[in-house]
């Protein structure tokens, strides 16, 4: 799982809990220097989030000790633009969070995790209310790039919506540790008998 922009850590400790339960990592990146600033057309169409949301590392790690599970966790700090907009995540990510208050950040995160993205993953933005943000997802030119088709977009409530892209055929193959010792049994219980030697 992927979250990006996290502030105090509150929902990556609920995050953390649910992928320790599923076996999964939890992946948080975070400038902790808050919202970086605005363009001119965005503050002219809505609220001018620049700076705001400022919160250290410190404070996300310790939130994570006393109510989540810091163990399966990893923070990447920076701007979005020069960790996830540099590359592609390396794992294969089946959710993702975006909380960042911007187009350009959301732009940023969709380069790093689109490309990684599991046939049936899918991304949830906290941002749908915000025109700009809402413009550049509906935009079908932001989905060209990745080859995959428009994304189904369905509102969940004021600030949230899922994103679900068509599914396709991974070129890589994601562990299920929960069901592999079920498949283990399943194989015995289909593997052909055993030929008796020939003489």
């Amino acid at each position: 799982m992927v979250e990006a922009g996290c502030w105090n850590g509150g929902a990556s400790a609920k995050f953390s809990l649910v992928c320790k339960l599923g076996g999964y990592r939890l992946r948080i990146y975070d400038s902790f220097e808050g919202v970086e600033p605005m363009t001119s057309e965005e503050k002219q169409r809505g609220y001018d989030f620049s700076g705001e949301y400022v919160a250290s590392d410190a404070t996300l790690r310790a939130n994570l000790q006393r109510f989540g599970a810091p163990d399966v966790c990893s923070i990447h700090k920076g701007w979005f633009a020069a960790t996830l907009a540099r590359s592609p995540v390396a794992e294969v990510v089946r959710v993702v969070f975006i909380d960042c208050d911007s187009a350009k950040g959301t732009q940023e995160v969709l380069l790093g995790v689109v490309p990684s993205l599991a046939s049936d993953g899918v991304v949830f933005t906290q941002d749908f209310h915000i025109a700009s943000v809402r413009d550049l997802l509906l935009d079908r030119r932001t989905w060209e790039r990745y080859g995959r088709g428009d994304p189904g977009i369905e509102r969940l409530c004021g600030h949230l919506a899922v994103l679900r892209l068509p599914q396709h055929l991974e070129r890589r193959v994601l562990p299920d540790r929960r069901r592999a010792p079920e498949r283990r049994v399943a194989e015995r219980r289909v593997a052909p008998p055993r030929q008796p030697a020939t003489l």
